[in-house]
């Protein structure tokens, strides 16, 4: 299972990715940093779609967190 911590892990940084996409492909954002303006779209995935991005990082951080907290209770990385 997941632990709270990894619960928080999860959300936050799938959210942030998501977040962060969403962002950087914004064509204001492009105009403010003097870039072109698709220079953030990866594999040509819209920004409505961040999730794409996001989920997958929200597993990997929920995964470790959870982990590392259970090594934690164990005392095994003291």
């Amino acid at each position: 299972g997941v632990t709270k911590y990894g619960l928080v892990a999860a959300m936050t940084s799938g959210m942030f990715v998501a977040v962060l996409y969403i962002a950087l492909n914004q064509p204001w954002v492009s105009n403010v940093l003097n870039l072109p303006v698709d220079w953030a779209r990866l594999w040509d995935v819209d920004p409505i779609s961040a999730g794409v991005f996001g989920v997958p990082i929200g597993l990997l951080f929920g995964f470790f967190a959870s982990w590392g907290e259970r090594k934690l209770a164990l005392g095994v990385m003291r």
